[in-house]
């Protein structure tokens, strides 16, 4: 069983300048501005406005701390209009920050993913034996199976090195959906048991889920109605909140 922090996918990238890295919990606010200065000044003038916060100063410098904050107050009356709206609006930021700077990422051999997952499997480790976990929502784990299962070394077991999207363990009521014009990242295929192949256990979610909704501004209900079918997208996607 392997463990992923964000610092997984920040080390692929350890020689960018900051604001081309992916984001931490620690400076998120500060390195986002850099990029999407809009969308924090609106963050900003909420939590100064409701509790006399500065954003910026480095003791409130932090996504988890400032997404806890927001979250909590969806289920206060006096606040829960104003603060979903902020709430949309950070989920967004985060989510676009992300994509772009993760989606660029290229799997190689040489990825620390990639090496420890070779060891196991050159010491006769089975696929299914495999599981990987993580908070991260990017798609840098998928990139790199996906390039794995197709390295002639290991191609006898691609397809349960990368099985999409048996490898999230979904039922068969998560459906696979192609949109229009886009480029597949994916390809649909691999072993079609969860129980053969490596699996890839997302706890946040991921960059290519989501979940339709009747509004571009869905409620706090809508959002985190536990029985909305979610459907996951083999390319790219740059999502807004769901």
């Amino acid at each position: 069983m392997l463990l992923l922090g964000a610092g997984a996918t920040v080390a692929d990238v350890a020689t960018k300048p900051r604001k081309d890295r992916p984001p931490l919990d620690r400076r998120f606010f500060a390195e986002a501005s850099l990029t999407h200065k809009p969308a924090v000044a609106g963050i900003a003038k909420y939590l100064r406005s409701t509790y006399g916060i500065d954003l910026l100063a480095p003791e409130h410098n932090r996504l988890e701390e400032v997404m806890g904050l927001i979250y909590t107050d969806l289920f206060n009356p006096l606040l829960d209009v104003q603060a979903s709206a902020i709430f949309r609006q950070l989920l967004r930021l985060f989510t676009r920050r992300l994509a772009a700077t993760t989606n660029s990422i290229h799997a190689t051999n040489k990825r620390l993913l990639y090496r420890i997952i070779a060891h196991y499997l050159s010491g006769g480790v089975e696929p299914s034996d495999l599981t990987v976990i993580t908070f991260n929502q990017d798609i840098q784990a998928e990139k790199m199976l996906d390039h794995m299962s197709s390295v002639t070394r290991w191609r006898s077991l691609g397809p349960r090195i990368f099985a999409f999207p048996s490898l999230y363990g979904f039922s068969d009521s998560k459906s696979v959906t192609f949109p229009r014009g886009e480029t597949d990242l994916f390809a649909e295929g691999g072993d079609p048991d969860p129980g053969n192949c490596i699996r890839l256990l997302k706890l946040h979610g991921s960059l290519n889920w989501y979940s339709s909704h009747s509004s571009t501004e869905p409620s706090r209900t809508a959002m985190f109605n536990p029985t909305r079918k979610i459907s996951t997208e083999p390319d790219r996607v740059r999502r807004g909140p769901g």
